[in-house]
């Protein structure tokens, strides 16, 4: 019987391919986000850019199956932080992948770091319709913030936030 519990790191040999197929098959396939707009922000040298890559892989194939990304303070693509608050990116699972448990692990483990590194506070944003993505923030302990909601370009997102042990 194959391994199915995925090995999740910090990872930093994702290749662009992987990266950029990860996040097409689940925001462009998903119709989450526009195939051109997809081709710049989901480049990777852009993912990178953006903070702390954690990976989900296969550990028999090697395969990745899933991400997100810890964004620090002072990066300039942060959407909804403010000060020191760190910010979470991009949570993405294959579909084929889905429901074993890897986006729970993925946000612990961005979790865990944010804690360990000091941050106080994270907060993120989703779009209205990933109802799923909802689900596992609340379930991490994630609280909604509508007062931080936003839209661009027809979208509107959904603000949370979490208060992390000092």
């Amino acid at each position: 019987m194959p391994n199915l519990a995925p090995v999740i790191s910090v990872d930093r040999r994702a290749s662009d391919a992987e990266l950029s197929s990860l996040l097409c098959a689940v925001y462009v396939d998903g119709g989450f986000t526009a195939p051109e707009v997809a081709e710049q922000i989901f480049a990777g040298p852009a993912v990178r850019a953006r903070g702390l890559l954690f990976t989900a892989r296969d550990p028999d194939s090697d395969a990745l199956l899933g991400m997100i990304i810890l964004v620090p303070p002072g990066i300039a693509n942060r959407q909804v932080a403010t000060g020191a608050e760190a910010e979470v990116h991009l949570l993405a699972v294959l579909p084929t992948a889905r429901r074993r448990g890897i986006a729970r692990a993925l946000v612990e483990a961005l979790i865990a770091t944010a804690a360990a590194e000091g941050y106080q506070r994270l907060v993120l944003s989703t779009q209205e319709s990933m109802h799923a993505a909802h689900v596992v923030y609340e379930a991490a302990g994630f609280e909604r913030t509508p007062a931080r909601d936003w839209t661009r370009g027809g979208r509107h997102f959904l603000t949370y936030l979490k208060t992390l042990s000092s």
